[in-house]
């Protein structure tokens, strides 16, 4: 009696490399069996399936690979035609996704932006050129809705970069001279001495007193940097 409990009780894995006697309970069910048990321990089992995906997803994917390059056409145009007809669903799915994921959404920008940044520089440069004037009212508006948020940033950046804030006011100073000329004098005297533009007409030697001035100040200013 004592025997039969034993037999039933346990089982010898078939695996070659194993071959131990082991309780049922750590035998797989498998119906097609006799004594309705799968021949390989629950272990050996195991190993087999994690060798079996390994190899099986290597050949798939060589084969998937080939089967893409022969169909590359007829491929792409199923997954132009399938976006098309569910744009919708497959943005919200992204959208959702992209919530609960940041941190690979973050890693596949980088990514995408490391390898095309050629692309990208000349995508925006295209864009800023067709779009100038609703880029410029945009930040215009942008600008007047928060003033102090500008103002706050931009005096953050300037104490972060003022080196490169100088030398950005002076090339910016040398270009105005060169476009605007006498305008650009008349702007000096009506900010820094509060000429009106009756007294700068009645005075056009202001303009040259001006101009003498401000190469003067530009001077003073390369000498003691």
């Amino acid at each position: 009696m004592e025997t039969e409990e034993l037999v039933i009780q346990t089982k010898k894995c078939s695996n070659p490399e194993c071959g131990l006697v082991k309780p049922v309970s750590e035998f797989g069910k498998n119906k097609s069996k006799y004594d309705g048990l799968c021949t390989y321990c629950k272990i050996c089992n195991t190993k087999l399936n994690k060798k079996y995906r390994k190899s099986y997803v290597e050949s798939k994917r060589q084969k998937d690979k080939l089967y893409y390059e022969i169909n590359k056409e007829s491929i792409l145009e199923y997954h132009k035609k399938y976006y098309k007809e569910n744009r919708e669903a497959i943005t919200i799915i992204n959208k959702i996704y992209i919530k609960s994921h940041p941190e690979i959404k973050s890693k596949c920008s980088k990514n995408y932006y490391n390898t095309h940044k050629g692309l990208i520089a000349k995508k925006q440069k295209k864009y800023v050129e067709n779009n100038r004037d609703s880029i410029n009212a945009r930040q215009i508006r942008y600008r007047a809705e928060n003033i102090e948020k500008v103002r706050s940033w931009k005096k953050q950046w300037i104490k972060n970069n003022y080196e490169k804030w100088i030398l950005e006011k002076r090339q910016c100073e040398y270009r105005n001279r060169l476009l605007l000329g006498d305008r650009y004098m008349r702007h000096k005297l009506k900010m820094n001495l509060n000429f009106s533009t009756n007294d700068i007409k009645q005075h056009p030697e202001l303009i040259k007193i001006q101009r003498n001035l401000t190469k003067i100040q530009t001077l003073c200013k390369t000498l003691q940097n």
